[in-house]
């Protein structure tokens, strides 16, 4: 599976540079730097459990513009940039929604019972797969059938996508340490790190929990 990640990503270098410099970059540093405005307000309670919020809907949000691609590349269609940020458009509000409502249910689930929680993150990372679908019954159908096909699966993938953003993180921080940085090279960073890393998972997960069920719709 891994090779299959790398040739999609080689057949839509140019479309994926594209998405990651005009999206996943500039949504990245904004999500970091409402992060750090609300790290530095005194009006917000709760400030870490609002910043993994907006960490992790960074991540929701992007990931149907890529899986858009990963899918078309899956059935031999033609992808073109503007079809990528229009269905990244299109779907923009039913992720938003549906990542804040399980998210923030997941977390107060946490003071009850640890499980939920965890099944609460598992489906806010696979809502983008089923992200072509128009209602909002027809994704989370999507969501709970795969939920209860893989279920430890999910959580090693949790653990996956944690490790290869920490470790990426590690990676270029310590390239820039001991050199003079602000705020705005920090964010930049992250984001940059964003880009680098989240292309291939969102391809990882789309081929893993998605790619026989594309095949079968077709």
């Amino acid at each position: 599976m891994i090779r299959d990640v790398f040739e999609i990503y080689n057949r839509n270098l140019i479309l994926i540079l594209f998405l990651c410099i005009f999206m996943v970059i500039p949504i990245s540093m904004f999500m970091y730097f409402l992060d750090i405005l609300m790290q530095q307000s005194n009006i917000i309670e709760l400030k870490n459990v609002f910043s993994v919020f907006l960490i992790t809907l960074n991540f929701a949000i992007l990931f149907p513009a890529f899986f858009y691609v990963t899918k078309n590349d899956l059935l031999d269609n033609p992808v073109k940039i503007r079809h990528s940020f229009l269905f990244f458009a299109e779907r923009f509000g039913v992720i938003f929604l549906m990542t804040a409502v399980i998210y923030f249910l997941s977390v107060f689930s946490f003071f009850l019972l640890f499980i939920p929680t965890i099944i609460g993150m598992a489906m806010i990372i696979l809502i983008p797969l089923f992200s072509e679908k128009e209602r909002v019954s027809d994704i989370l159908k999507g969501v709970w059938g795969v939920i209860l096909k893989e279920n430890v699966f999910i959580l090693i993938d949790l653990l996956l996508i944690f490790s290869i953003n920490a470790v990426v993180w590690v990676l270029i921080t310590s390239i820039v340490t001991g050199l003079e940085t602000n705020t705005m090279v920090y964010v930049f960073l992250r984001a940059f790190v964003n880009s680098i890393v989240y292309p291939f998972i969102f391809i990882y997960l789309t081929l893993k929990y998605r790619q026989k069920d594309i095949h079968i719709q077709a």
